[in-house]
């Protein structure tokens, strides 16, 4: 947020992001000049969704966001990368065939959504892979239990957010970050703009909603 130059509100909710429309109602109501939705891991975690309810409840939380904000853009964000879990399920009992989406089903379950959404006729919603800006090959090391990253791997992400979507290429707010001029942000600082004009992007983070 302080690479662009923008206001950051944080609709963390710390391991209870499952899509609900409470929550969808509130960012509906709420204005805002651009919207990322960070959705997924937290119901894989919890296994509060399945295979049969996922893309229907993705459907319906940016359906509801859709209705407050007709034109804004908005961003979709499938999980970042967790190793143990890419390519786990869940079953109701060992004997049955699984009923949970792995995080690389998400993956594609999202991107599926947003373009039913983009062909139905929404030219402002838009997909980014969480592997883009967090994954294993390269920022393993930053993810010691395997599902947080630590410090560094905080700032791996809002670093390259941040370039994405508000570089010259960027679907937020474009050019609002040179493209490949992004300097690390020291945390202490980070966090004292928290408590000011500027904020930090959290992972845990299910709808930031950023005003100029």
């Amino acid at each position: 947020a302080r690479m662009a130059n923008v206001r950051l509100l944080s609709f963390g909710v710390g391991g209870q992001c499952h899509m609900d429309q409470y929550v969808a109602r509130m960012i509906r109501d709420t204005p805002a000049d651009c919207i990322s939705l960070k959705l997924g891991i937290n119901v894989h975690n919890f296994t509060s969704l399945g295979i049969r309810t996922f893309m229907s409840s993705a459907f319906g939380f940016i359906a509801t966001v859709r209705d407050g904000h007709p034109l804004t853009p908005i961003v979709v964000i499938s999980p970042i990368a967790s190793p143990e879990r890419e390519q786990q399920t869940r079953r109701i009992k060992e004997n049955m065939m699984a009923r949970f989406p792995s995080l690389a089903q998400m993956r594609a379950m999202l991107e599926r959504v947003v373009e039913a959404l983009r062909a139905a006729g929404d030219e402002h919603v838009f997909y980014r892979s969480g592997l883009e800006l967090f994954d294993v090959e390269h920022d393993a090391p930053t993810m010691p239990d395997g599902l947080h990253p630590d410090g560094d791997g905080y700032e791996v992400i809002g670093r390259r957010f941040a370039e994405l979507e508000f570089g010259v290429a960027g679907r937020l707010l474009p050019g609002r970050v040179g493209q490949g001029v992004a300097k690390r942000v020291a945390w202490g600082v980070a966090w004292e703009g928290a408590r000011g004009r500027g904020a930090t992007w959290h992972y845990f983070l299910l709808s930031g909603i950023i005003f100029d």
